[in-house]
Parts: C-alpha cells; structure tokens; sequence
C-alpha cells in the first residue's frame, strides 16, 4: 500500500524532469545547427552576401532564450523535488 502511493509521484516527478531535459537539448541542439551554419566559412558569406546578419542574430537569440528558459524550468523543478541535492548546487551555471 504505501509502495504504489509513493510510486504516483515519482514517477509523475520524473516524466516532468524527462519533458525539461528534452526541451533543453532539442534546445541545445537547435542553437548547435544555428553555429554549425551560421559560423562555417560559406555560411558566413551567404549572410553577408544576402545581408542576413541581422536575421541570424535574432534566431540565434531566441534560440538561446528557450533554452535559458528551459533549463531554468529543469533547475526549478529539481531544486522543489530534489531532497537529496544541496539547493546551491542546483542553480549553480557553467
């Protein structure tokens, strides 16, 4: 009796904590492809050549903003669920 109560909101705990790790790396992989061809030495001159460099500093911006945002949601989440990890070391950035 008391296992299945304990189970219900570990396991909801841990699809929430999966849903914010792959946000964040579809996040990480997004700004990944933005730098792979924004900084390649073709891309640079396609965007400077058609005067997009305006364009691809706004994407990789609002790339970057989701997944501030999505991490933080992660750091958040873990810091309220996590009893073990000291709450310094959640919010603590690289």
């Amino acid at each position: 009796v008391v296992v299945p109560l304990f189970t219900l909101p570990t396991r909801q705990a841990g699809k929430t904590r999966w849903k914010f790790a792959s946000e964040s790396q579809a996040c990480k992989d997004e700004i990944n492809g933005i730098l792979n061809e924004t900084l390649s030495v073709s891309g640079q001159l396609l965007s400077k050549l058609f005067g997009k460099e305006q364009y691809e500093y706004d994407r990789y911006e609002r790339a970057n903003g989701r997944m501030i945002r999505a991490r933080r949601s992660n750091a958040l989440f873990a810091l309220q669920t996590d009893p073990v990890k000291p709450n310094n070391q959640v919010l603590r950035t690289r």
